[in-house]
């Protein structure tokens, strides 16, 4: 059975992913009843569903790595989260993230209890299927969220964490070795875990986080 504005891609960048393609689209509220009801996850962009891309064997082996890691140093009023679990960018778009942490009481769309609104840090792993999505349209797509103050892009390729940081004039900037994550609610600054170089996610110690010469981009 095939479900109406359903693809079989993801979108990549999202500033056009279909191009000229047309597509049947669907509503918010049909989009949610299909995808509650479906094994395979979909995202959903403007009226059209996109499946999840299943993860690699080496996905699924970081996963439980970068899960255990955050949780011995997650801090007192945070809580992790990990797919599937929807999040609500704006009204008419919905994604999946990897992992995601939020402060303080989680802000859900309705009573089903799966779509969130509030996430403050995003954990993205990539995968060369969606790197180039997790990296561009995704992360301009989570900049729409107020509460959004963190952004973690995992290599399962090489040894690379890429931290991205709010600053406080909206900028984001790409952040040095060892960056805090920021703080969860009222929780101080100083009770927040740091993502270290030797963070155990591979099998080998980082030797470092990111590479010693590097550019800080911004991004508005």
């Amino acid at each position: 059975m095939q479900c109406k504005g359903i693809v079989q891609a993801p979108p990549v960048g999202y500033d056009d992913p279909m191009g000229a393609a047309a597509i049947p689209k669907i509503t918010v509220e049909e989009y949610l009843a299909i995808d509650r009801d479906a094994e395979l996850k979909s995202e959903y962009h403007d009226g059209e569903m996109f499946p999840i891309v299943a993860g690699s064997l080496e996905h699924a082996a970081i996963g439980p790595r970068v899960s255990a890691e955050i949780l011995t140093r997650l801090p007192a009023g945070c809580r992790l989260f990990q797919a599937p679990l929807r999040v609500r960018v704006t009204a008419t778009q919905f994604v999946y993230p990897d992992f995601l942490i939020v402060g303080g009481k989680p802000a859900l769309t309705d009573e089903q209890q799966d779509t969130l609104t509030n996430p403050k840090v995003i954990i993205e792993i990539l995968s060369p299927s969606t790197a180039d999505y997790d990296s561009g349209g995704k992360f301009r797509l989570y900049r729409e969220l107020p509460s959004f103050e963190a952004y973690l892009l995992i290599s399962q390729e090489i040894q690379m964490v890429e931290i991205f940081e709010k600053a406080p004039d909206g900028t984001w900037n790409l952040a040095p070795s060892a960056a805090p994550v920021p703080s969860c609610g009222s929780i101080p600054s100083e009770s927040s875990f740091r993502w270290h170089p030797s963070t155990p996610i591979w099998k080998s110690p980082l030797p470092e986080l990111l590479p010693a010469s590097h550019n800080k981009p911004k991004f508005s």
